[in-house]
């Protein structure tokens, strides 16, 4: 087994870049969702399920996540739109079990920063899953989150 995971680290040297940006989605994504008190949420665990299933995100990723996030470059998308639209994917994550945790709330403004996003962009995110998530939009205003009304 361990052979096998050998193999499919190196085969991530040979993804494609757009397969490169799914890998390092999922990575942030994962990251983020142990980084707040080490357990994955059952919430975090659909939203997660979800982007996987609507950017086509092989289940085989997990694993090579799991095994060894630091092995994955950063691969970001290029566009505005995608970057934003990246950014809302990690902000739903970071809001779904309705808890932002300051370590949660620091790696999105460090995710915010590699895509050259302002924190008026997260901000705007955030405003924008508030509706779904109003205990933890309280809570990220509670921990030092600014929200721009």
């Amino acid at each position: 087994n361990n052979e096998l995971l050998e193999f499919k680290i190196m085969e991530i040297r040979n993804l494609s870049q757009e397969e490169e940006q799914k890998l390092c989605r999922l990575r942030d994504m994962i990251v983020l969702a142990l980084s707040g008190d080490g357990i994955l949420s059952a919430e975090e665990e659909l939203c997660i399920k979800t982007v996987m299933t609507m950017k086509s995100i092989k289940l085989d990723y997990v694993e090579l996540v799991l095994s060894d996030p630091f092995a994955i470059k950063d691969s970001y998308p290029t566009t505005h739109k995608e970057k934003l639209e990246y950014l809302a994917d990690i902000v739903q994550l970071m809001m779904s079990d309705n808890k932002c945790p300051i370590k949660k709330i620091k790696y999105c403004e460090a995710i915010s920063d590699k895509l050259g996003l302002s924190r008026d962009d997260l901000s705007t995110c955030v405003e924008a899953w508030s509706f779904d998530y109003p205990k933890a939009a309280d809570d990220y205003v509670a921990n030092g989150g600014i929200i721009v009304r």
